[in-house]
């Protein structure tokens, strides 16, 4: 602290103390990225698609059986050598290019695709009749498809993405008759609550659509449990910016706070399987074609996550700036 670095008596104690302090962190944190999390005997293996299709593609009617069959032909490749068949396929955000519970054709070549037992997350636009006269709703959604072809479960997008996918103030934008700026074509509904999704194994996996990932608050209780943080995106919007880099970042971050591992599918990348601290398992640059094959870790064996202890932090925080600045309070006070 400033009161023991102030003379020369303190000022070696209190350097040591902290050079100790840094030194232990660093080496704990050395120590701890040196070992393997432990991989549970029923995990999951999984296969994550990168079609990185062109923005301006995915706007074009003409080009929407193309792209389908893209994700098709990703999904159907054989397995790398050494490498499982993979238990779930992960498509990225929105990357069924018309409404799938209206196209019994596109979930007919879906159940070709998948070998018995798989299991599909697929990122899709959900419309929803929203009765008496109105026009439907739409939502932001994640599929899951068994191998059958069926429909097994639906999650929506709860946190929007401003002007993106709605416009914010949108009802006092009404109130004063601004309709014309608040008419976003394809403008999206929210979600009230997030749904797990789940495997006819039972194993559950906590959906983040896009930008979701980056908020720590959006880690509710319902991720408690659940085999791998399922975040699915489409980062073709930024282009070749270090925006792509910055939002898998936080996905990784994640991982670390939650102590659960992290499935990244990104249309044009980064896409990714991340253990719980952190670690790349493996992952597919941005811009590029292909798949990632991976199997998943079990979950951080430390209790003390970040994600769930965060208060304490606060109070020790806390505590280390009252002991930092109290003192120092109190030789200046004494000097004078």
């Amino acid at each position: 602290s400033p009161a023991l670095i102030a003379t020369r008596k303190g000022m070696w104690p209190g350097l040591s103390l902290a050079a100790l302090l840094l030194a232990s962190h660093v080496g704990y944190g050395f120590y701890r990225l040196q070992t393997p999390a432990e991989t549970p005997a029923d995990a999951v293996t999984v296969r994550i698609v990168q079609p990185s299709i062109d923005q301006s593609r995915k706007m074009l009617n003409d080009d929407r059986a193309e792209i389908f069959g893209e994700h098709l032909r990703l999904t159907a490749l054989p397995p790398g050598q050494g490498k499982k068949r993979p238990d779930i396929i992960v498509w990225p955000e929105t990357s069924v290019p018309f409404i799938l519970t209206q196209n019994p054709d596109a979930l007919a070549e879906i159940a070709k695709t998948l070998q018995d037992g798989q299991v599909l997350f697929t990122g899709a636009v959900r419309m929803e009749d929203a009765g008496a006269g109105r026009p439907p709703r739409y939502y932001n959604s994640v599929y899951a498809i068994d191998s059958q072809g069926e429909i097994i479960g639906a999650t929506d997008k709860v946190h929007l993405t401003p002007f993106g996918e709605y416009v914010p103030f949108e009802g006092i934008l009404r109130e004063f008759g601004i309709d014309n700026v608040i008419a976003l074509p394809g403008g999206f509904s929210a979600a009230s609550s997030r749904t797990p999704l789940t495997l006819p194994s039972g194993k559950t996996f906590y959906p983040l659509i896009c930008y979701e990932i980056i908020f720590p608050g959006e880690m509710t209780p319902a991720l408690a449990g659940s085999a791998a943080i399922l975040n699915v995106t489409n980062d073709g919007w930024f282009g070749d910016t270090p925006g792509p880099y910055q939002h898998f970042l936080q996905a990784r971050v994640r991982a670390v706070e939650t102590g659960v591992p992290v499935i990244r599918g990104a249309n044009t990348g980064i896409s990714a399987v991340i253990d719980p601290y952190g670690r790349i398992i493996a992952g597919l640059d941005y811009g590029r074609v292909g798949i990632v094959d991976a199997t998943l870790s079990g979950g951080s064996n430390d209790a003390f996550t970040y994600d769930t202890h965060r208060t304490y932090f606060w109070l020790i925080f806390s505590v280390m700036m009252i002991a930092a600045v109290f003192p120092a309070w109190s030789f200046a006070r004494r000097q004078n």
